[in-house]
């Protein structure tokens, strides 16, 4: 397991030396994707996810440790060697965790379901699976600047014969009850199922994908963006959520420095003044108001073509 982390790190390692971004913190992630379950149907867009992450994190600056179709134990094993990497990188360490794989909910609590789970009655569930809290409180338990955690896992309920307290989707994790630096992205809204996706990737995979790439995009800004995209990807079916504790911020890619070509510089002395007014942002009560009674591909457009927060905001 450990190799897998050091043959990722070391490619982590040369990405940094040919772009040189401005990264200020360590930066550690897990990837799991979790396809050939054994005694469900599989789901074969997981493991495409978690290698397709797998690239855009480590072109981001993360060092990688990738491990698909994981049972229990080694599900166990890696959150712990994880949490081991992220306390020797220190406390100025951004910890990312993205899954892709079956996940369920019983009692309002959620589990990931490793590739081994054969559950025959619903009290199985956790002892087979492993909890969403056990990841979190072993990432809160080390030194840590920040806490990412993304959950492409509530594609459907796998075992609907045991279904007599398992809730439909995930639940809800409040992040502001714990300790503080902590972002959970779900695929889906609580209560809800996801999709695997007809292509190679699913629709919140393939619209995080995207977003990622884009220089200085604050999480959250990125986040709404990926709500947005899945929303009209999915016509409506499916819509991501997240909770946060965030105190600090964090971009997945860097802006250029300030001193680069494309930055503005004040004019020379006696050089033509630029007479382009200033952009006019609306709020969101306006953007609500030009939306309302737009067919959704129009009012898409017209956010995307915006690209500013408050239209987001009103279009989710």
């Amino acid at each position: 397991m450990l190799r897998h982390f050091k043959i990722a790190a070391a490619a982590s390692a040369l990405a940094l030396l040919i772009c040189n971004p401005a990264w200020a913190e360590n930066r550690v992630a897990l990837v799991i994707g979790n396809s050939a379950y054994r005694a469900v149907s599989p789901l074969p867009n997981a493991v495409n996810d978690a290698a397709k992450m797998t690239d855009m994190l480590s072109n981001a600056g993360f060092e990688v440790l990738s491990t698909p179709d994981l049972s229990q134990y080694d599900l166990r094993k890696t959150i712990s060697e994880f949490a081991g990497k992220v306390a020797e990188k220190g406390p100025d360490t951004v910890a990312l965790v993205f899954y892709a794989g079956h996940g369920i909910q019983v009692d309002g609590e959620n589990f990931l379901v490793p590739v081994d789970v054969d559950p025959k009655r619903e009290a199985d569930i956790p002892v087979q699976a492993v909890r969403l809290n056990d990841i979190l409180n072993a990432l809160t338990s080390v030194p840590n600047k920040m806490r990412i955690v993304m959950l492409d896992a509530c594609r459907n309920n796998p075992f609907p014969a045991i279904s007599q307290t398992t809730g439909k989707g995930l639940a809800l994790v409040d992040t502001k009850t714990g300790s503080p630096g902590t972002f959970i992205s779900y695929s889906t809204s609580p209560g809800s199922e996801a999709e695997d996706g007809t292509g190679a990737n699913s629709p919140y995979t393939t619209a995080l994908l995207n977003v990622a790439k884009e220089p200085g995009l604050s999480i959250e800004e990125a986040f709404k963006r990926v709500r947005v995209s899945v929303n009209e990807a999915t016509q409506g079916r499916q819509v991501p959520w997240e909770s946060s504790s965030l105190t600090s911020d964090f971009r997945f890619v860097v802006k250029a420095d300030a001193g680069s070509a494309d930055t503005a510089q004040p004019a020379a002395s006696g050089a033509p003044v630029s007479s382009i007014a200033p952009r006019v942002t609306r709020s969101v009560d306006e953007w609500k108001k030009d939306l309302q009674g737009k067919e959704p591909k129009i009012a898409y457009d017209l956010v995307i073509a915006d690209d500013t927060v408050e239209g987001y905001e009103a279009y989710v």
